[in-house]
């Protein structure tokens, strides 16, 4: 067998890492996205990439930054001209970007096969590897003073993973939040236990689960995974909901499918059938329940007595048939609570889910031909309830890029572990539109533009039916060379206000107006890596129907990351100043952290904010890293609310982690 790898000069992971969030956009949502998992993903990946020649589709899903279109332009490529020779033949992709061109080859290699290689002998390639992390505030905080919360201080976390080359994995995670109690008041040592086996590419089985796992389909109208990046990647179908399955052993507090997965593939058609049961937080008083909990948090008597009380069963499948020029889905699923659910009061809830039953079956589809992609999925639930989400992308050039999508998703639509492209919260009651175009202004260089327009369809506590919301946005992203890149962008948001409404019996206010600037740019000089970064924002907020002046918010960062050359030293820090007078000019600014965590925090006040990390490895394969961050706030000398007050202006974060790897590379190439 003879390999070649183009990928010899590679980018260091971190470096390949950001290159992938720069490509992908920044999110500004606000939204807890897990971070964790899309790095664990992309580093299991970057340490065994995937051999073009043999590559599935399953493999390039699990990247998560490339899009169906480009996967499909991928596959026929090897199958069509294969065997592929280098992965210089990356320029000869059809309508492939310019930034793929700079990040595939840090995650693909070529394989010139000799003879068959056997499932087995990827067990020569074998990696063992154990971490155990803590994290702890500094300052005290008032619900362990007054003993509401009943645990120490300190979150622990401990995972365990084995790979054998990208065939079989197993992942082990143990979790137990700050104040939740270890064996006492209802303790049970860790409170989160989430494990998985997986393996892949077993003769028609593209990839069997058991234990915690994921799965994606169509447009994520029944099933979807979390879409990264903004909302421009998004609907220019960068990625999507459609990654298959695969093992999740994250410590993200989101509802997670746990039981068995398959995908099996048959030339062009794949089959997967899936069945979970999973226990969710809620209130279940009186034999029933109106809402569930997604916080993870069991720190009190009342958040224990909650805990794993409502259970869900569900069973589904999927069929999936793919061509050069289309393909097509169906999904289908069921989903049985073991308490019913009943309607609040009020008539905003007239539409919620009720019962202990729900049902849904979509289909979805893909045409391809010449420079037109038309893709979208159309679903149904109980009561026949209508969702369905539709985009027609038009590509003159490579980078030259139009695309609409539509998105109609009825009131009394309600599907569990959805998970679509949405500008209000969750798949339901919303009708909206979108428009985006990408425009080349130099080699991996390009423009973008996005319009947004959508309306609620029913009123809620949290939105009114009788306005429209839209958001409007210009960005532009530069790869000028590995060491520099530039990230712009302007956007303007205008959400749908909340006010009295006396038919609804509803009574509230929210932020409405929001108009943002981002500039961010990398660069590199020695060993070091920088970040230069700012943001500027005006908001208005929207009180019982009159708008507020325009507050000014602002925030100036600056990242430096360096390796020491003589010894395995990874240094990293970040000074952040940041002024946001109110909840409305808040900032949401992504922060790096120890392997194992990714950090997103909301900056809202007057306050300086500053990290550093340090990441030490040993050679017999330990790992050390220890991350000190602190916010110190000028205008106020309380922070917090609550059992969360912290009687101090300042917030401590420390953060260790001791990992330890045992590798074996008797590989057979």
């Amino acid at each position: 067998m003879s390999v070649s790898l183009a990928c010899a000069d590679r980018f260091s992971f971190d470096q390949f890492y950001g290159l992938v969030l720069d490509y992908l956009g920044e999110d500004d949502s606000g939204e807890a996205l897990d971070v964790q998992d899309l790095e664990l993903r992309l580093r299991r990946v970057y340490d065994n990439p995937i051999d073009w020649n043999s590559a599935t589709r399953q493999q390039f899903e699990d990247l998560q930054f490339v899009g169906d279109r480009m996967i499909e332009e991928l596959l026929f490529y090897a199958d069509y001209y294969g065997p592929v020779r280098s992965l210089a033949e990356l320029r000869l992709v059809d309508d492939i970007e310019s930034p793929l061109l700079l990040l595939l080859p840090m995650v693909m290699c070529v394989v010139e096969l000799a003879d068959t290689v056997r499932w087995a002998d990827a067990f020569r390639y074998t990696k063992h590897k154990l971490a155990l992390r803590s994290d702890v505030v500094l300052e005290q905080r008032k619900g362990y003073e007054s003993g509401h919360y009943l645990g120490e201080q300190f979150r622990l976390l401990g995972r365990y993973d084995f790979e054998a080359g990208n065939n079989f994995r197993v992942g082990v995670t143990t979790e137990s939040d700050a104040g939740e109690p270890w064996f006492k008041d209802g303790g049970r040592g860790f409170d989160l236990y989430r494990f998985f086996v997986e393996a892949s590419n077993i003769a028609e089985v593209s990839r069997v689960v058991v234990g915690s796992y994921r799965v994606g389909f169509g447009r994520g109208l029944l099933f979807g995974q979390q879409a990264y990046g903004d909302r421009l990647s998004q609907v220019l179908n960068r990625n999507s909901s459609s990654y298959g399955v695969s093992g999740y052993g994250g410590v993200s507090e989101q509802p997670t499918l746990f039981g068995g997965a398959a995908k099996l593939e048959f030339n062009r058609l794949s089959v997967t059938p899936f069945y979970s049961y999973t226990a969710l937080d809620a209130d279940t008083a009186g034999g029933v329940w109106h809402s569930f909990s997604e916080s993870g948090y069991h720190r009190t008597t009342t958040e224990i007595e909650r805990r794993g009380t409502l259970g869900l069963h569900t069973i589904g499948a999927n069929a999936s048939y793919n061509q050069r020029y289309y393909s097509v889905g169906m999904t289908a699923y069921g989903g049985f609570f073991t308490l019913p659910a009943v309607l609040g009061n009020g008539d905003w809830k007239a539409n919620d889910f009720e019962g202990d039953r729900q049902w849904g079956v979509s289909l979805d589809y893909a045409f391809h031909r010449s420079k037109v992609w038309f893709s979208g999925e159309t679903a149904l639930s109980q009561g026949f309830a209508l969702a369905t989400t539709n985009t027609l992308l038009v590509r003159p050039l490579s980078e030259l890029q139009f695309a609409v999508t539509h998105r109609y998703f009825s009131p009394k639509y309600h599907a569990f572990w959805a998970n679509a492209s949405s500008s209000l919260s969750g798949v339901n009651a919303e009708h909206g539109a979108s428009f985006a175009m990408q425009v080349p202004v130099g080699r991996a260089k390009n423009l973008s533009f996005l319009a947004d327009v959508y309306k609620p369809l029913w009123a809620s506590t949290t939105m009114s039916a009788t306005q429209i919301g839209y958001e409007l946005r210009s960005q532009f992203q530069g790869v000028f060379n590995s060491d520099k890149t530039l990230y712009a962008s302007l956007r303007y948001k205008m959400r749908p206000a909340w006010y009295s409404e006396e038919d609804w019996h509803i009574s509230q206010s929210s932020t409405d107006r929001v108009g943002q600037l981002y500039l961010k740019f990398s660069y590199a000089m020695l060993n070091c890596r920088f970040v230069t970064g700012g943001q500027a924002n005006l908001a208005q907020e929207n009180i019982l129907g009159e708008f507020t002046k325009p507050a000014f918010g602002w925030l100036f960062y600056q990242d430096v990351a360096y390796d020491v050359e003589v010894v395995p030293l990874r240094l990293k820090a970040r000074m952040a100043l940041y002024g946001a007078p109110t909840w409305a000019n808040r900032f949401y600014l992504y922060e790096s952290d120890v392997p194992m965590a990714g950090y997103v925090p909301a900056m809202y006040g007057s306050a300086f904010r500053w990290y550093l990390m340090a990441d030490y490895k040993f050679k017999f394969g330990l790992t050390a890293a220890l991350r000190i961050a602190q916010t110190i706030y000028s205008d106020r000398e309380v922070i917090g609310s609550s059992h969360d007050q912290i009687d101090k202006p300042h917030k401590t974060d420390v953060h260790i982690l001791l990992s330890y790897e045992i590798k074996n590379t008797q590989r057979a190439l």
